[in-house]
């Protein structure tokens, strides 16, 4: 019987996870400080003000331990990060992410204080974790799975995997380097010859060391390939 062809393209492997998935590798502390960051609606009205005041209005506000990194003004002079921001019952995370994001910082929860740091930070911070991919692997024989191959961005405007009617010799899920390969064609672009990063299969337990944000794309990419298998 012929099935339709799927074309899977990555397109938001951007977006953020959900918070259980964030909250995992916290501290207490620090759950409670991103619970009460998530949660806590603010009101800002700010006209060139300098950024140290409104991070410390948002500190006063919701009782979190914020800390700006020195390193931020080797980079930058304080006149160039005053602000300018207008929010009405905003949760206080999102109206962080807007301040940041103007004055290209981020932040990092760290020793258990909300860390606001130079771009980047959170990418630079890598973990391990391990996926059970058993099931992945195992060869089910009376029904053949999808044509599983690789595409390029080029090849498809996008980044993703292309699931096709035709068995394929070299694309074999059952084979712990395919399952790598797919995973690091289709997540993590560019940062997997970085040497603080990898990947390998120990008895059907893949462990990746990786960012979160990259984390969150293979688990995304992981649940993909269930649902087609």
């Amino acid at each position: 019987m012929n099935r339709t062809r799927v074309v899977l393209a990555v397109f938001f492997l951007a977006l953020l996870a959900p918070a259980a998935a964030a909250q995992s590798r916290l501290s207490e502390d620090e759950r409670q400080m991103l619970h009460n960051l998530e949660t806590y609606l603010i009101t800002m009205d700010f006209q060139e003000a300098p950024f140290e005041d409104v991070i410390e209005y948002i500190r006063q506000t919701t009782a979190v331990n914020m800390v700006i990194d020195p390193e931020i003004y080797k980079e930058r002079t304080p006149d160039e990060m005053k602000v300018s921001l207008k929010v009405s019952k905003l949760p206080v995370l999102n109206a962080l992410k807007l301040l940041l994001e103007v004055n290209r910082l981020d932040y990092v929860f760290k020793n258990g204080v909300f860390l606001i740091t130079l771009a980047g930070a959170r990418q630079q911070q890598t973990y391990s974790q391990t996926y059970d991919i058993r099931d992945l692997m195992f060869e089910i024989r009376d029904f053949p799975g999808p044509d599983i191959s690789l595409s390029s961005p080029d090849e498809q405007g996008g980044i993703g995997a292309v699931f096709g009617d035709e068995p394929s010799s070299g694309d074999d899920l059952t084979q712990p380097d395919v399952i790598q390969d797919i995973l690091r064609e289709n997540t993590g672009i560019g940062t997997w010859d970085e040497a603080s990063v990898g990947m390998r299969v120990v008895g059907g337990i893949l462990v990746v060391r990786q960012s979160e944000e990259v984390h969150q794309e293979i688990e995304r990419m992981l649940n993909m390939l269930r649902s087609y298998k």
